[in-house]
């Protein structure tokens, strides 16, 4: 096939998934050269407390992200099963001493808790690795919104595991959040996501910024312990903010200690897809 042939099928083609504007890939990169910088800060760290534990951070391969799985052991060695959370200490006796240790639950986000491409429905499905932590922390909500400060959020330390998953198609991008937290921490964190949705309404953006705006919209989508925010982000079109913002949801969705997030562009497909994400932490 000769270049012409092959530049001639490449214009033919449509994009992989709707755009994003402009100015808010912009506003991506430039968070995105913010946690560049600060990763430069974290490798100095690491060789100055290198042997010392300081830190325990993983990148692994299969897309899970954040704190090392707790419990796991170096590769070849034993891992840990069971049901998810981690127990604070040992169950009490009838006496009143100690029990049992229990047997240490699961600490990893496997893959059979995210979303399938099954669970989308028809159409050419691409999987891939989404960039969604803008900022400090491995939560979807970091760095919603000017004044965001991790240590509003008391459930954030008690994270053990966080995994991601992304699907393409010509009209859809769907993108996902699994995190796992220590036993009994799973309805705090559905709290935080409340309470930094009622913070980022009444968040004023910085001067130059143009305005974003979460709100919840929906209750009880996927059973009780489930939430729909709908995301409005304005972006700039020249020297003015545009009038009509870039939408999308979110779905939040609780199972025990796991929380699942799901945000695509349309809010009945979120719908559905909330569903399908509670089957899966179930």
């Amino acid at each position: 096939m000769s270049l012409e042939e092959m530049f001639g099928q490449l214009r033919g083609q449509q994009p992989p998934a709707p755009f994003a504007p402009a100015e808010l890939v912009r506003r991506r990169g430039r968070r995105r050269a913010h946690r560049q910088a600060l990763a430069a800060g974290v490798v100095v760290l690491a060789v100055a407390g290198a042997g010392t534990g300081l830190l325990a951070l993983s990148d692994r391969p299969d897309g899970s992200v954040g704190p090392a799985p707790l419990g796991t052991s170096a590769p070849g060695g034993p891992t840990t099963t069971g049901s998810p959370g981690i127990p604070e200490s040992p169950a009490p006796t009838a006496s009143g001493g100690p029990g049992p240790t229990p047997r240490p639950a699961s600490t990893e986000v496997t893959e059979a808790l995210l979303l399938q491409r099954a669970d989308l429905g028809p159409g050419s499905w691409t999987r891939f690795q989404p960039e969604l932590f803008e900022g400090p922390d491995t939560w979807l909500w970091s760095d919603a919104c000017a004044g965001y400060r991790s240590s509003d959020y008391p459930s954030l330390p008690r994270q053990v595991d966080v995994r991601t998953v992304g699907y393409r198609s010509s009209q859809n991008t769907v993108a996902e959040v699994v995190e796992l937290y220590r036993s009994g921490s799973g309805a705090a964190n559905l709290s935080d996501v409340r309470a930094v949705v009622a913070f980022c309404a009444a968040a004023t953006p910085p001067p130059g910024v143009a305005p974003s705006r979460f709100t919840i919209v929906g209750a009880g989508i996927a059973g009780d312990e489930s939430l729909l925010v709908k995301h409005e982000a304005w972006y700039y079109e020249g020297e003015t903010v545009a009038p009509t913002p870039f939408v999308t949801y979110i779905a939040v969705v609780r199972v025990g200690d796991l929380v699942a997030t799901v945000r695509a562009q349309d809010e009945a497909f979120v719908r559905t897809l909330a569903l399908k994400a509670a089957a899966r932490l179930a």
